[in-house]
């Protein structure tokens, strides 16, 4: 591997809430699939606070503060890919093909870039996600994601509503704009969405509601040609009162 990238997916479901839907459980078998000689871990809620008290104890008690659930997913993320080193995917993932071949630029640290709608709606550029993140353990990028997250979270804003308050606090709005204020990026690789995340949320909504018209499935079948991975945008976190 490239720069040393540890050959581990990790991946997170709490079960605090509710148990792994079995659509989530058959998406994560294809990064098994795809990558038999990777490491494969699922962090429950149970190993996360083990993690956590173990390694970083100074960060538990803010860790624990956080406002909804779905920030704590989002810090742990930061933490263990910073710790260990490997590839973090959301559990709405789909695996289409081994992610070696994304690595040949020899970077340290790698992100999703989000679809051009959802750029264009943010109207942020360079915009870019945390549900599919590889990195070398310890890169410094990674520590001023968590350092920037529980900054944001100190600090008392008012929020238009609670998809906003998470984009900006431990989301891709923070990691974005902090990637944006960097003085160099040269180690960081923004991978190109037509990989890793084709389809943009309508496309996905429309196609699993059945619009599946011959126009739109060509459409579809043109954007996943070269697609390594494709993310289904499957989060609800953002309209529920908590989160799993």
């Amino acid at each position: 591997m490239p720069r040393n990238i540890p050959k581990i997916i990790h991946q997170v479901w709490s079960n605090i809430c509710e148990p792994l839907p079995e659509l989530f459980s058959g998406l994560m078998e294809t990064w098994k699939k795809c990558h038999p000689e990777w490491e494969y871990i699922l962090w429950d809620n149970e190993m996360m606070n083990n993690f956590m008290r173990e390694f970083y104890p100074n960060y538990w008690i803010p860790y624990n503060s956080v406002k909804y659930n779905v920030q704590k997913w989002d810090i742990i993320r930061y933490f263990i890919i910073y710790h260990y080193g490997g590839m973090y995917a959301d559990v709405d993932y789909e695996c289409l093909e081994p992610i070696e071949s994304l690595l040949e630029n020899n970077k340290g640290c790698y992100f999703s870039a989000e679809p051009a709608l959802h750029a264009k709606t943010t109207r942020v550029k360079n915009f870019f996600n945390n549900a599919l993140i590889i990195s070398v353990p310890q890169h410094p990028f990674m520590w001023s994601i968590i350092e920037s997250a529980f900054h944001e979270l100190s600090i008392k804003k008012d929020y238009p509503n609670k998809l906003f308050e998470v984009l900006l606090t431990t989301g891709p709005l923070l990691l974005t704009n902090l990637y944006n204020d960097q003085p160099d990026n040269s180690d960081i690789c923004i991978i190109p969405p037509e990989l890793v995340s084709p389809l943009d949320h309508q496309e996905v909504q429309n196609y699993m509601t059945g619009n599946r018209s011959q126009q739109f499935m060509t459409r579809i079948k043109n954007k996943l040609a070269n697609a390594i991975a494709i993310h289904y945008f499957m989060g609800t976190w953002h309209v529920k009162d908590n989160d799993v």
